[in-house]
């Protein structure tokens, strides 16, 4: 099968060159022909040649997308496959029965009325055989009712699945009442605030006292409805429920004697909330005798009376029983398990777009598994061949794989050491380089010390010039007012040496006043040269004096 996909999608990947000498030839032909009839071929050349590739390549992308599905056609087989499996193993199911199981889940998954994918039923059934129900009960409504439940909750089908069956098993419900059930179940869901996650608690609560003491599966929906909005989940309301039924009968000698008090109990013993049977009452005529018998106490006195007799847990069952409307309650009782009603409830969920959509998909998804089925044979006898030239040719294998890796272990030895060998030279060589880098990095930092030692005395020479403001000007006062007058022969004959030295002085004076007054900037100037030369070499040759050689010296000993 493989190899004639092969030839198919080479044979229209090789189209493309017999497609373009044909639309070759009939360009030439145009070309060498000026009449207007030939010329009228270059739109049938053009059109010849795009309609031609176009179908080759709408043909390989159809082959594509042809095995593409059929992967996962038979993926989805493979997994409805090992669904069915798993499900006659939890069952232990013959192979006709799994046959009819397989039917069952293909049935439910095209079903255009229920939002459920083959998948999805499979899981649901496998829930079902766990839960303890027969073939004939899976057969005979219980998958699509459990179908159903999920639909019309809202809830996934293990949940709804788990519900159903424990609802059914603790107040003894066969198999043909499975549906009545699963509408009994959604009434509560619809009239109250309870979903189904909640339900399921309130069942796991109170349904094993109240089954046993009778109060019957309508009864307790119908209850659970009723009273729902006094409890802040399904598991307090339910708690609360099995503690006021279980305590109709007194548990201890003070109960009984305030229920004496309140006449729940006859002079003779008799508890009027059961019959001459023994049988408990239904609940409606237990809500109206609980009434009669509280009717004139207070608030105070009827707290204190249910506390004493049925227990701080009943007192929310009780509050709710006290204001709950008998005939509603009967009402529900006798209708809220319409099974009617469960259609419409979970038709009117899926009817919408959203709703439409799932349902196409389910059936699009059962549809994709029975193609997929037809492969599965194919898939498998390839498996089987595949495993089988594995067994058989397994030690070949193994001892080609150990082969390469010997190979590969002398190509190692070979060629590993001399590798590292010379990468060690490699390393060595790098390190002499960067001895070398760090050596002129050294003689760097001593010429640019040089450089400014050289300047420093220029720098020193204006800041000690600068500063000598008042002795310049004293030595010049003694000379003119002292020393000159005084030694005025010496003067003259001395006269050039003076004059040289009263130049330097008016130099000095001349350059000190241009300073104080910042002639053309001159301070602004020295500044910044002096600060150019702190701030570009300083810093420098700082950094080179203190960290240069030792890094260069680290990195050559790498």
């Amino acid at each position: 099968m493989a190899s004639r996909l092969q030839i198919i999608i080479e044979g229209v990947d090789k189209a493309s060159g017999p497609i373009d000498d044909v639309t070759g030839s009939l360009g030439r032909l145009e070309k060498g022909s000026g009449s207007l009839l030939e010329r009228g071929l270059s739109p049938l050349r053009d059109m010849l040649g795009f309609g031609l590739k176009a179908a080759a390549a709408g043909t390989a992308g159809a082959i594509g997308g042809l095995v593409a599905g059929i992967g996962v056609s038979t993926k989805a087989a493979m997994g409805m496959e090992q669904g069915v499996a798993d499900i006659a193993s939890v069952m232990r199911l013959t192979k006709d029965e799994t046959s009819e199981v397989k039917d069952l889940i293909t049935d439910l998954g095209v079903d255009p009325t229920l939002k459920v994918s083959a998948t999805e039923a499979a899981a649901a059934i496998e829930m079902l055989g766990k839960n303890g129900l027969t073939l004939d009960d899976i057969l005979g409504g219980a998958a699509r009712s459990t179908v159903l439940l999920a639909n019309a909750t809202g809830a996934d089908f293990a949940t709804s699945a788990d519900v159903a069956t424990d609802a059914m098993a603790l107040f003894g419900l066969g198999a043909n009442q499975m549906e009545k059930a699963v509408a009994g179940i959604v009434g509560v869901t619809q009239s109250s605030k309870f979903g189904l996650e909640e339900y399921k608690f309130a069942l796991a609560n109170a349904a094993p006292v109240l089954a046993t003491m009778g109060v019957s599966f309508d009864e307790f929906n119908a209850a659970l409805t009723l009273s729902a909005s006094s409890f802040a989940s399904g598991m307090t309301a339910g708690t609360s429920w099995r503690y006021m039924i279980q305590n109709l009968v007194p548990g201890t000698d003070k109960a009984a004697q305030l229920m004496k008090e309140l006449n729940f109990i006859a002079e003779d013993g008799t508890n009027i909330f059961f019959d001459s049977t023994g049988q408990l009452k239904s609940l409606d005529e237990i809500i109206n005798l609980l009434k009669y018998g509280f009717r004139d106490l207070s608030t105070e006195q009827r707290t204190s009376y249910a506390r004493a007799i049925f227990g701080q847990e009943a007192l929310g069952a009780l509050n709710a029983a006290l204001e709950m409307n008998v005939e509603t309650l009967a009402d529900l009782v006798k209708n809220q398990s319409d099974v009617n009603s469960l259609n419409d409830a979970a038709e009117t969920r899926m009817n919408t777009l959203a709703g439409a959509w799932e349902i196409l998909e389910g059936i699009i998804d059962t549809l994709r598994i029975q193609i997929g089925e037809h492969f599965l044979p194919i898939w498998r006898d390839l498996v089987e061949r595949f495993t089988a030239f594995l067994d058989e040719h397994g030690p070949q294998i193994v001892e080609w794989a150990g082969n390469l890796a010997e190979g590969l272990g002398e190509l190692i030895d070979t060629y590993l050491p001399p590798f590292i060998a010379k990468l060690g030279e490699w390393w060595t060589a790098a390190g002499n380089i960067a001895d070398t880098a760090g050596g002129m990095l050294t003689w760097t930092g001593g010429l640019l010390a040089w450089m400014r030692e050289a300047i420093q005395p220029a720098v020193d020479f204006v800041r000690e010039y600068v500063s000598l403001e008042d002795v310049l000007r004293g030595i010049g006062i003694v000379i003119s007012a002292i020393v000159i007058p005084w030694l005025g022969g010496l003067i003259s004959a001395w006269g050039p040496v003076f004059l040289v030295l009263a130049g330097a002085i008016g130099a000095v004076s001349l350059l000190r006043n241009a300073w104080e007054g910042d002639w053309g900037g001159i301070q602004g100037i020295v500044a910044g040269a002096l600060n150019y030369l702190d701030e570009r070499f300083g810093l420098l040759l700082t950094a080179i004096q203190v960290f240069g050689p030792g890094a260069c010296k680290r990195f050559g000993r790498l």
